[in-house]
């Protein structure tokens, strides 16, 4: 868990398949990460938080509507719970609050988060293995247009069809800086603040052992994520461990998910956590494709 936490500062599901719930566990991952985060000090470097907005992660920006994307942003984030805090009044939120906004709407719709998925051992994302299953699944989510595949984790975070990733991040951000108006440079620290949340919710996920052990069947299906029900039961929002250690220098966003040498958050959590298919798998029972790196020990 702190190491999931160490990596988001570098920067539910409905139905019975869902990876950290939302509300609780994303929410408070981005909370704890980016308080303890040098990200204030550089919202007043990068996005002139200086004069008249002193206030940080704490000053209030206003997303604007009358554009169709954000419009669409606003339109999901209507939908989330009330009870999350993370629904704009008037189109606002605190800077602080746009960030955990995005961890949250990351999974709204909820299917979005079968483009969380990432094998290390196959490089690949969500596949659910046969007809009768991918059946199941869709009748059981109420989502006939649910293949059983998503893309993988590291190619979502750029993903041209992610309408909260990194190439709109790059743009909201500039336009941050460069817009005409105060307004409108507020408007669009707010939606990059925002997308950036999202992004943290992606790499958040590599800390869930069935997002990394391909094991949609067993844990998340079968089992309905018993994984992320204890850290919602022991952890709540505000009970998750602080970070710990330094932050880690990335080359690329996609390196916090898995690199080369194996330092990313989804190589360390499956060489060090099974996950339910595969704690199955030791007992005999059917592994229904989770996999297993050579390096995680035996039970």
């Amino acid at each position: 868990m702190r190491r999931a936490l160490v990596a988001v500062a570098l920067l539910g599901l409905a139905g019975p398949a869902r990876a950290f719930d939302a509300a609780t566990t994303h929410a408070g991952l981005t909370e704890r990460a980016l308080l303890a985060s040098s990200l204030r000090q550089r919202l007043g470097a990068k996005l002139g938080f200086g004069v008249g907005r002193s206030l940080g992660l704490f000053q209030t920006l206003t997303l604007g509507g009358g554009d169709p994307r954000r419009d669409r942003l606003l339109a999901r984030l209507a939908t989330l719970d009330p009870a999350a805090n993370a629904t704009p009044r008037d189109g606002s939120l605190p800077a602080l609050g746009w960030l955990v906004a995005g961890s949250i709407v990351e999974e709204a719709p909820p299917l979005g988060a079968r483009n969380h998925f990432f094998d290390p051992t196959t490089g690949e994302g969500l596949r659910v293995g046969g007809p009768l299953l991918r059946l199941r699944t869709r009748l059981s989510l109420g989502a006939a247009a649910f293949d059983g595949r998503g893309v993988a984790a590291t190619a979502w975070l750029t993903s041209a069809d992610n309408d909260l990733g990194l190439p709109r991040f790059l743009e909201a951000r500039e336009r941050a800086v460069s817009a005409a108006s105060l307004g409108e440079r507020d408007s669009a620290a707010a939606e990059a603040l925002l997308v950036a949340g999202a992004l943290l919710h992606v790499v958040e996920d590599a800390a869930e052992p069935a997002y990394v052990h391909a094991d949609f069947r067993a844990d998340l299906f079968d089992a309905r994520a018993p994984f992320t029900g204890f850290v919602v039961a022991r952890y709540g929002r505000f009970g998750l461990p602080a970070p710990a250690g330094p932050a880690r220098p990335l080359v690329h966003l996609a390196d916090a998910i898995h690199d080369a040498a194996g330092g990313g958050l989804a190589d360390r959590t499956a060489a060090r956590f099974y996950s339910a298919g595969l704690i199955a798998a030791a007992n005999g029972e059917p592994a229904h494709g989770a996999t297993r790196p050579s390096s995680l020990p035996p039970l």
